[in-house]
């Protein structure tokens, strides 16, 4: 299982245990259908990586696209994340955007997590060369976190709000930014497998422990156990 920090779905805590929703959902799904586990941390990026090759044979929280499809299996979603811009404390008013459209006339330096797939519509922005100038990528939540306390970026998309609360945390700047009023829609996450050393009938065993999940209230108990610590 390849995992990034990504709380409060998959991070250490403070005595240095791996954990998270995802974390305990995947332990409890594979103990259910009789697979053995192991954990590699690395960058989001080096994970897309490893899965296409088969050296990581799955990670969690993420999005579903044709190019991911080429060389991975994906579970039934699990969940919606919120997606949303955040930016520092007091300076929503200051950058008036209505829609992402608006980032190049306004010329508000965008930060974006490499290797995220926030959903088509800002793909789409993204192959505009006047919005893209503007946008600076990063490795994690949180280098952009502070690129952000220290004016590098104007603000950043975050593909989830409920991991955003939970780095800024962290790292002791929560309270020193705030959600931007515009309105981006977010996708559904799943946990992707690799297609070359993971077979089709593992993933349906996968989603088929999923689905019993769902139905009897296992996977919101699980959820519920983190996400009421982070809420804000």
């Amino acid at each position: 299982v390849g995992w990034e920090p990504y709380g409060p779905f998959t991070f250490r805590d403070s005595d240095g245990t791996l954990t998270g929703a995802d974390i305990v959902l995947i332990k409890a799904i594979a103990k259910e259908i009789g697979c053995e586990l192991s954990f590699r941390g690395m960058p989001w990026n080096r994970i897309l990586l490893e899965i296409e090759k088969g050296a990581v044979d799955v990670t969690s929280s993420a999005s579903r696209t044709k190019e991911r499809d080429e060389w991975a299996w994906f579970s039934a979603p699990y969940r919606r994340p919120e997606v949303a811009l955040f930016v520092r404390k007091g300076e929503s008013r200051n950058h008036r955007l209505r829609s992402l459209a608006d980032v190049p006339g306004a010329g508000f330096r965008l930060g974006l997590i490499e290797g995220y797939f926030l959903g088509e519509d800002i793909a789409r922005h993204m192959a505009d060369p006047a919005f893209a100038a503007l946008v600076e990528g990063a490795a994690d939540y949180a280098i952009n976190l502070n690129k952000l306390m220290h004016g590098r970026i104007d603000g950043f998309l975050v593909d989830d709000v409920d991991v955003l609360r939970a780095e800024a945390r962290a790292l002791g700047v929560l309270d020193a930014v705030e959600r931007h009023p515009l309105q981006v829609e977010g996708v559904n996450l799943h946990y992707m497998f690799s297609r070359v050393s993971v077979s089709r009938e593992t993933v349906r065993a996968f989603d088929q422990a999923l689905a019993r999940f769902k139905a009897d209230g296992r996977l919101d108990r699980i959820f519920q156990q983190f996400l009421n610590k982070t809420s804000n």
